[in-house]
């Protein structure tokens, strides 16, 4: 399922993204699908008023060959 963009008092991820995915070899995981595709441009995902409480959030992410890593901000 496609995840919105994001739009104000929802969720998403803000501005636009492209999508690239390979059908090669996806190394260095005991699970490579998930990481055979991923969405450029998208620095963030944003929740507008989520409900009080403790939410789980997991989140993978993979570099690109001749990417720099960043660190994650909180």
């Amino acid at each position: 399922m496609a995840r919105p963009g994001h739009r104000a008092g929802s969720y998403g991820r803000p501005g636009p993204t492209g999508r690239v995915s390979t059908a090669g070899a996806v190394t260095g995981t005991a699970a490579p699908e998930p990481y055979r595709s991923a969405r450029r441009g998208a620095h963030e995902y944003r929740f507008d008023g989520p409900p009080d409480g403790f939410h789980r959030v997991d989140a993978g992410a993979a570099g690109a060959p001749g990417e720099r890593a960043e660190p994650a901000r909180q």
